[in-house]
């Protein structure tokens, strides 16, 4: 288990604590103004959670290993029904649009 691996875990560690920790005053019934509290360790576990998913891939990304792969419909060529906004045939690599002034 190398350094960052163990750093992934503890990421992934202390997002369950910050999910459990928003969660159990939904779960117990606490009154509303302690559950919206609470509703900002909830957001926190979840983007932290996301983010220990993803150290593998943007690990890989930095050694050059792989590219990290992009969402599809932020290319310029996204292949979508009925063509791009751009007017780029389905699957071009890129866009040419005319410059605006």
């Amino acid at each position: 288990m190398g350094p960052m691996d163990r750093q992934r875990w503890g990421l992934a560690a202390l997002a369950a604590l910050l999910l459990a920790a928003g969660l159990l005053p939904w779960v117990s019934g606490t009154p509303l103004a302690l559950r919206l509290l609470s509703l900002p360790f909830l957001l926190a576990g979840v983007i932290l959670g996301a983010a220990a998913a993803r150290m593998p891939a943007v690990r890989a990304h930095l050694r050059g290993e792989r590219p990290i792969k992009d969402w599809p419909l932020l290319e310029p060529g996204c292949g979508a029904p009925g063509g791009c906004r751009c007017g780029a045939a389905p699957g071009a690599s890129s866009c040419d649009r005319p410059e605006r002034s």
